[in-house]
């Protein structure tokens, strides 16, 4: 039994059903008030969706949208358990869903990185030592 709410599901089918494909991406393009009635979803409601979908890294934001412009975002994956209980575990501290603030995003990106330099530093180092590759004798 699936524990996602509804409306981030359901936001993100909306998305899908109504999307094209640009240089091998699944993009969706169109206006917030475009999701709110396939959703069936108030406009602020379908905004916090889309945060939270961006979070979970299920969609990107390609042009954010305005009155007169669409918005387009790219479709990266479909939202499941997993994403958002990682969503919920940043935010147990507090009653309601924090969304992470972009320094947050920006700081776990670093992180990763700094993780990735390091594994990378390691499988060097191996090389050089010759641990993975013997040298020929």
């Amino acid at each position: 039994m699936s524990r996602l709410p509804k409306g981030l599901h359901s936001t993100f089918s909306a998305m899908s059903e109504n999307r094209t494909h640009v240089n091998g991406m699944m993009v969706w393009r169109g206006h917030v008030q475009d999701l709110c009635e396939p959703t069936g979803m108030a406009r602020n409601s379908v905004y916090r969706a889309l945060s939270k979908l961006q979070v979970m890294d299920c969609i990107k934001l390609i042009k954010h949208g305005s009155w007169n412009a669409p918005g387009i975002y790219q479709l990266l994956k479909e939202p499941d358990d997993h994403d958002y209980y990682l969503l919920l575990e940043r935010s147990m501290a507090f009653d309601e869903i924090r969304l992470p603030s972009k320094s947050d995003r920006t700081q776990d990106s670093l992180n990763r990185l700094a993780l990735r330099v390091d594994e990378l530093e390691r499988q060097v180092k191996e090389l050089l030592n010759g641990e993975h590759y013997p040298q020929d004798a």
